[in-house]
């Protein structure tokens, strides 16, 4: 949501006259705060619901993909959902499920930022192939 804020207090800004935005969402609080600018707010709402969902900055990401053969891809997330059990990772598609013919997974795990970096985990994580890409606070989770 912060870049869709951010998008839309610019496209605000821009507007001579009037800001219209149009949206099968019409009672969505980020709309309102992007016409009243009001970032306070949104920073509350924010902080509230990735502390519910134990996002950043209540945990650390770390996000896991793998591309290829769609069975080749799901069977080796299933056997790194089973390496890291004990970090409950998260599996599912990217946003964009295939692209030039590649399947697309990730998996997602929340670490606690107290317990940040954990050398068990790094050392599971440089255990595993070339062919997992691993990004530490990933820029988006899709």
């Amino acid at each position: 949501s912060e870049k869709i804020l951010s998008l839309l207090l610019r496209l605000r800004s821009m507007a001579r006259k009037n800001f219209i935005i149009q949206s099968r969402h019409g009672d969505c609080n980020l709309w309102h705060f992007a016409l009243g600018g009001n970032l306070i707010d949104f920073y509350r709402q924010e902080i509230e619901l990735r502390e519910a969902l134990n996002y950043p900055p209540f945990s650390a990401l770390i996000k896991i993909t793998l591309q290829g053969e769609k069975g080749s891809v799901e069977k080796e997330m299933e056997k790194l959902v089973a390496f890291l059990k004990e970090y409950n990772p998260i599996v599912y598609p990217a946003f964009t499920a295939q692209v030039k013919g590649k399947y697309i997974m990730h998996a997602l795990i929340k670490h606690s930022p107290d317990n940040w970096p954990d050398t068990a985990l790094a050392n599971k994580l440089l255990s595993l192939s070339p062919k997992f890409m691993i990004k530490v606070d990933p820029d988006t989770i899709l």
